[in-house]
């Protein structure tokens, strides 16, 4: 474009094959209440065989819209794209699945007045709770946020899916690692903390998160992140020689966890989905670092 003189965000969303998400997920970008000749959109579209150029199209008229495609890469090389193209100061990073409040983009900037340098990172809630896959998926989340973030000044991790960025600070770090198809965002916050960021959380930035899962689904999400988080341990270990695994994480899970069953409508599903997640993490995590043997013994 180049014109956009005044584009304090560029609002970047990786999408494949979810043409409806897509469209409802522009629609509440539209309805922000930043004035829309302060920000862009940038969808990527990741390969998908439903183009969302078309999804793009409709939104041209309330939006400052554009899609880019590439062949699949996966997300984190999806947001990389987009963030390589964008116009604006800060990125603001979301999903395909995900609604932002009509403020999203005004809490992200209040926070960019208080904390320019840092990366922000806001709240998610649980658009679908009729889903019990989806519900304890968000569990999880709140398990993790609960547990790295408990100081919002000095937060260890945020989720992709609702992170805002200085742009230029983003580049210079290199972005997102692409050889991560999972926990992109995990690698992402450890690199950003040891160049001397910080990670504040806002929790007026909020995106409801309307993530559609079925057994299989959140199987196969689970898994990915098992896959995800061996990957991370083996480059953390290169890169510093530490290893990641935290039994603490898991001791104030194993804390907490009667407490939130005892008041979940759900209970027992819940419980088994918990017992689930850590069952496919495992097979996940298993998964990989066999692979990883096998590829360092063929050489």
């Amino acid at each position: 474009m180049g014109l956009l003189k005044n584009l304090e965000f560029s609002v970047v969303i990786p999408t494949y094959n979810r043409p409806e998400q897509l469209s409802d997920c522009l629609a509440a970008l539209a309805a922000q209440t930043l004035p829309r000749d302060r920000f862009e959109v940038i969808i990527v579209d990741d390969g998908g065989g439903a183009p969302a150029a078309a999804v793009a199209e409709k939104f041209h008229a309330r939006l400052l819209v554009r899609c880019l495609r590439q062949d699949n890469a996966g997300p984190a090389a999806a947001r990389n794209t987009g963030a390589r193209a964008a116009e604006g100061q800060w990125l603001a990073f979301t999903d395909d699945d995900c609604l932002p409040a009509a403020d999203w983009l005004e809490a992200y900037r209040d926070g960019f007045a208080r904390h320019p340098e840092a990366m922000l990172g806001g709240a998610t809630v649980n658009a679908l709770p009729q889903n019990p896959y989806s519900t304890a998926s968000q569990l999880i989340q709140d398990f993790v946020y609960r547990y790295y973030n408990r100081d919002p000044a000095q937060a260890q991790f945020f989720a992709s899916n609702n992170i805002a960025v200085p742009g230029a600070k983003f580049r210079a770090l290199g972005g997102f690692h692409p050889a991560f198809r999972t926990s992109e965002d995990r690698e992402f916050c450890a690199r950003w903390l040891a160049g001397s960021g910080r990670l504040i959380s806002i929790p007026a930035a909020v995106v409801h998160h309307a993530h559609r899962l079925d057994f299989r689904a959140f199987w196969r999400q689970h898994c990915g992140y098992g896959k995800g988080a061996r990957r991370y341990q083996l480059a953390l270990r290169a890169s510093t020689g530490r290893c990641s695994i935290e039994p603490g994480f898991y001791l104030s899970t194993a804390r907490c966890l009667p407490r939130e069953l005892a008041r979940h409508r759900m209970p027992l599903t819940m419980g088994f989905l918990l017992i689930l997640w850590q069952t496919a993490n495992a097979a996940g995590w298993l998964s990989e670092a066999l692979a990883s043997r096998e590829s360092y013994a063929a050489r």
